[in-house]
């Protein structure tokens, strides 16, 4: 599939949510929290293109349920409150759709102060992790200097290849529904929750040759 058009059909309906200044190309309707305001998009103001546009929060839409063919929602989930109530909305409006956020690993490279969650997509479910307070750091030093080497041609071209973006950003693509789970800090805190997950002695103890070993590495991977 064209991560681009995702064989959308001329007279399909396809909402952009949080279309920001730089809509989807294929959007015929646009969302966002605010026409007017632009002061979280860098000072761009929206370009509607005399598509029908709605002042709405991605956690409660104003569609009817599957309204939409496709549903397009690019660098917003880690911004919003309550990240499963968007989730189902999404669902619910659209009948397939895409989401794209920064992976987790870009958060402690070029940390967002406002980002709230770290976002993964493993085994097919988005993962949102709440950030904690000592997460909200400059660890590398270089929080803001993406702004000045992305007006570096060369930086920019290499940023923007496919084979880069689905290393720095969660590319997922559904149809019908799709999983998530939502970890909060209190649960990210609680050493009860973490041993659920991953219970002591639940790894069986790796074998000492090296091809033991590589099986024993390949099945805690797969």
């Amino acid at each position: 599939m064209n991560l681009y058009n995702f064989n959308i059909q001329p007279g399909e309906r396809v909402l952009d949510i949080g279309c920001g200044a730089m809509p989807f190309l294929f959007a015929t309707h646009l969302a966002d929290i605010s026409l007017d305001d632009n002061s979280g998009r860098f000072d761009m103001p929206i370009p509607t293109m005399n598509r029908p546009f709605y002042e709405c929060s991605v956690q409660e839409m104003p569609f009817e349920d599957k309204f939409f063919d496709f549903v397009y929602c690019a660098h917003v989930l880690e911004h919003v409150k309550d990240p499963a109530k968007a989730c189902r909305e999404i669902m619910r409006v659209g009948k397939r759709g895409y989401i794209e956020t920064p992976r987790s690993w870009v958060e402690y490279v070029f940390e967002s102060q406002d980002h709230k969650w770290l976002v993964d997509h493993e085994k097919n479910c988005l993962i949102f992790r709440e950030k904690l307070a000592e997460e909200r750091k400059d660890f590398l030093g270089i929080r803001y200097s993406i702004f000045d080497w992305l007006k570096d041609e060369g930086f920019r071209d290499h940023w923007n290849r496919e084979s880069i973006k689905s290393i720095r950003n969660v590319e997922f693509y559904w149809e019908g529904q799709f999983d998530y789970m939502v970890i909060p800090k209190a649960k990210r805190r609680n050493a009860g929750f973490a041993s659920k997950i991953n219970p002591p002695g639940s790894l069986k103890r790796p074998a000492k040759t090296p091809a033991q070993l590589r099986d024993f590495l390949i099945g805690q991977i797969s």
